[in-house]
């Protein structure tokens, strides 16, 4: 009987804790490939050719983004810096592949996140401070 309460206890422990585990984390907030590209579709009004073309366009930017931290393992800054030029990069080929609409759009997005992350950021710092 005691040997079935131990078994029973350490499955509803490892359960869980691997329901624990498959929470969202805090932080990990950003827009993945796959919700950039829904959102791209949906608030950008996407046609099937532009779709295609920009998902080609993230799978290149995310080999080249394992490629980068592999090279840079232990040099965050320079690792950094590689990935502000990348970043550029995408959003010019983004640019070539958008109307003008869409890419106006798209800018005032990125700048809209760029600020609630910075609210994050701070939020963050001053919560530590006390």
């Amino acid at each position: 009987m005691k040997r079935l309460t131990f078994t029973f206890a350490l499955f509803v422990l490892m359960l869980v804790s691997g329901m624990t585990m498959a929470q969202p984390q805090p932080g990990n907030k950003g827009m993945g490939p796959g919700r950039q590209i829904e959102w791209m579709k949906k608030e950008l009004a996407l046609t099937p050719d532009q779709e295609v073309k920009i998902t080609e366009i993230n799978k290149k930017y995310a080999q080249l983004m394992v490629d980068l931290r592999e090279k840079y393992q232990s040099d965050r800054e320079g690792m950094r810096d590689e990935m502000m030029k990348m970043r550029d990069e995408r959003i010019k080929d983004y640019k070539a592949v958008l109307t003008e609409e869409q890419y106006n759009k798209f800018v005032e997005h990125q700048k809209e996140m760029m600020k609630n992350r910075n609210k994050e950021k701070e939020i963050k710092h001053s919560e530590s401070q006390e």
